[in-house]
């Protein structure tokens, strides 16, 4: 279900679903291990886009599929679009993925979506012979990821304090990765502009085009950093505060 718009806005609905592994971006298919197919009608694999299926919206059903058995060294990810079977979109190596556990990933902007792991008693729509509902899964099999703080006072915030250039981000990206098990989520405007995922090359526009553009997308994010900070004490979660 699309959500109403503010009148004027230029944004349009995302949705994004699929699979991916623990500790990966929240920004589906745009890094390693994480696999999507977008309503767009692509399929995205480490931020490389492909058409794939059938574009989709509103009132669609969309299933997500995960073949372990079919292929001896590669594990068969597929979709299906209101019962329709769109074929194989990804075939991840089973020896790559080692230990790593698929995980169910959905990325969603203005839009609502129900999910089902099979609580419900009869699927929005056929599934395909041979697969079963992750809920019918037996609990041994199943893989929990770790819990997050149970309280905000077990919540860890950090504050980076620096000169500009002095290498805040760079040691709070390092902090990061080596401490995955905290899970911080890195509040700054270089990570905003990471998401974007625009450049100032990319920019259009004539000689200083790209720099202008550059310039308006630092204004943005700034101001979706301001609003992302009034939104982090909402949430029990461990940050890291990567801006002067």
């Amino acid at each position: 279900q699309y959500l109403p718009l503010k009148e004027g806005s230029p944004e349009v609905p995302l949705f994004r679903v699929g699979w991916s592994v623990d500790f990966s971006h929240s920004q589906l298919g745009e890094d390693e291990f994480s696999y999507g197919y977008d309503g767009r009608g692509l399929k995205v694999e480490n931020g490389q886009f492909e058409e794939f299926g059938q574009s989709f919206g509103e009132n669609d059903v969309i299933g997500c599929f995960a073949d372990f058995e079919g292929a001896a060294e590669a594990v068969e990810l597929s979709f299906s679009k209101n019962g329709e079977g769109l074929g194989p979109a990804f075939r991840v190596p089973k020896e790559a993925l080692g230990e790593r556990a698929l995980l169910p990933h959905v990325l969603c902007k203005g839009c609502a979506v129900e999910l089902n792991f099979g609580q419900r008693e009869e699927p929005f729509a056929a599934v395909p012979e041979g697969f079963v509902f992750i809920h019918a899964l037996p609990a041994q099999e199943r893989v929990r990821t770790p819990l997050p703080p149970r309280s905000t006072e077990e919540c860890e915030v950090l504050l980076m304090v620096g000169l500009p250039g002095s290498g805040k981000t760079q040691w709070a990206q390092k902090h990061s990765q080596e401490n995955r098990e905290k899970r911080y989520n890195i509040l700054g405007t270089e990570a905003v502009l990471h998401q974007l995922r625009v450049s100032a090359g990319n920019a259009p526009g004539d000689g200083n085009g790209g720099l202008r553009g550059r310039d308006l997308l630092t204004q943005q994010a700034a101001q979706c950093l301001s609003k992302l900070v009034q939104i982090a004490p909402r949430s029990k979660r461990n940050f890291i505060l990567d801006q002067v």
